[in-house]
């Protein structure tokens, strides 16, 4: 390749003293052929990954079945869960089985043909004040029974901190709701950075609560009130 440029090069009359100019050609010819040697390699390159896959189809297929065995074994594990729940849990899992078995074989394709960049290193959070203990106490007990890591709503129901703070959530009264909301939410976010899980968890539980509470109880408590009032002063409505 050094010889083509030089030879194409205004220096190229000192040059062709010494190399005659079917070398240059010649040279030429052998990169056009290392070239398109080069693509052919990657082709077959492709085709061999290709042919790998295929070839692991039957152990991947193998291994995706043992999965969904543990998969089931760990979510009905909760000893706490009623045996209709797991019943329904496991007829789920065996519903949706295929298209997970889809899903990840199009990403063990894409992943294995088309390599990702290196993962990047999390960003550190910065340290807490160790003056705060009295935060982080309350903090550690309310996010402990009201968001816990190793029970499930049927274990939750057991503990009454849990109990009393949902029942809270459902007065039907912003004022109530609002802050208990509100004081979970300062629980989450600080320390930052707060977790993305207990982010969307907080999400999901505050507007099932307001369904609940600014749905269903206020729908029930106006239905009772207009009853009462039809009820006691059918004659004079305006009284009531």
């Amino acid at each position: 390749r050094t010889l083509v440029q030089a030879h194409g090069s205004p220096k190229a009359g000192s040059l062709s003293n010494k190399f005659d100019k079917r070398v240059a050609g010649k040279l030429v010819t052998f990169e056009k052929q290392l070239s398109q040697q080069t693509q052919n390699t990657s082709l077959l390159k492709e085709a061999a990954k290709r042919e790998l896959l295929n070839i692991s189809a039957p152990l991947r297929a193998e291994l995706m079945q043992k999965l969904r065995e543990i998969m089931k074994k760990n979510m009905t594990s909760d000893p706490d869960m009623w045996e209709r729940v797991k019943v329904l849990q496991r007829s789920m899992i065996d519903s949706l089985w295929e298209d997970v078995e889809k899903e990840i074989e199009l990403n063990v394709e894409l992943a294995w043909l088309q390599p990702l960049d290196p993962n990047q290193q999390p960003e550190q959070g910065s340290k807490w004040s160790c003056c705060e203990s009295c935060y982080r106490f309350l903090r550690r007990k309310v996010l402990r029974h009201y968001l816990p890591f190793d029970r499930s709503i049927f274990g939750k129901l057991k503990d009454p901190i849990y109990v009393a703070l949902t029942l809270t959530m459902l007065i039907p009264n912003a004022g109530f709701r609002v802050s208990v909301l509100s004081i979970i939410l300062t629980f989450i976010l600080f320390p930052r950075p707060p977790d993305e899980f207990q982010i969307i968890n907080f999400i999901l539980l505050c507007k099932g609560t307001q369904f609940l509470t600014s749905g269903l109880v206020s729908m029930g408590q106006g239905a009772t009130i207009y009853y009462g009032c039809f009820s006691w002063h059918e004659t004079d409505l305006t009284a009531c």
